[in-house]
Order: structure tokens, then C-alpha cells, then sequence
């Protein structure tokens, strides 16, 4: 009886064992396939203001940076009107992959 009763805690302790394997394996698995490069397409730089202001200079430069960093396309995207809320809803409202940022300029009073 005693014999037995060891065989049966023996196979729960493998199955214990197996399954922390697997569990501990499956993460790394599933993010090899489906890691993908980012970026994968042109990314969007939202400028909320006129061209030619104060914040598009800015803009460009970070956005020629970011460029030569990651060897995609950056496109600076003016969107000025209603003191930068149309370009924070042109970014609030995108789609949420990663590829449109939003550049601002604080204010000082």
C-alpha cells in the first residue's frame, strides 16, 4: 500500500514539474512569434501649431534625428487650429499602433 501510494505522488511531482516547463516556456514562445519590427511603417509627428512657429523647428530637427535613429520616414504633420486641440484629437483619435506622436510647446504666461 505504501508502495503505491509513493507512485502516485511520484507522478504528480513529474506532472507538477512539466507543467511549470511549459508554462515557463509558453511567454518566450509566443513573443518570438509575434514580435514584429517597429516601426514598420512611417511614423507621424503631429505639430498642433502653424508652420513656421515656435514649436516647428523643433519638430523637424527631432524629427531628422529620430530618423537617422530608427532609418524610417518621419513625417511632420501640421494641424494647427483651436490653440493645438485639433492636433491632440488628430492624435488622440489614431489608430493605437505606435506610429503617431505629438510634439507641444509649453507656454509660459
Amino acid at each position: 500500500m505504501k508502495i503505491r501510494a509513493a507512485r502516485k505522488e511520484g507522478g504528480k511531482d513529474r506532472w507538477r514539474v512539466w507543467f511549470c516547463v511549459i508554462a515557463a516556456a509558453f511567454p518566450s514562445l509566443q513573443d518570438a512569434a509575434f514580435a514584429q519590427a517597429w516601426p514598420a511603417k512611417p511614423l507621424r509627428l503631429v505639430v498642433p501649431f502653424s508652420v513656421g512657429g515656435a514649436t516647428d523647428p523643433n519638430a523637424r530637427t527631432v524629427s531628422d534625428k529620430l530618423a537617422a535613429q530608427f532609418g524610417q520616414a518621419i513625417i511632420v504633420e501640421n494641424r494647427p487650429g483651436e490653440g493645438g486641440t485639433m492636433g491632440a484629437a488628430a492624435v488622440t483619435k489614431a489608430e493605437p499602433n505606435g506610429s503617431r506622436f505629438s510634439c507641444i510647446h509649453p507656454r509660459t504666461p
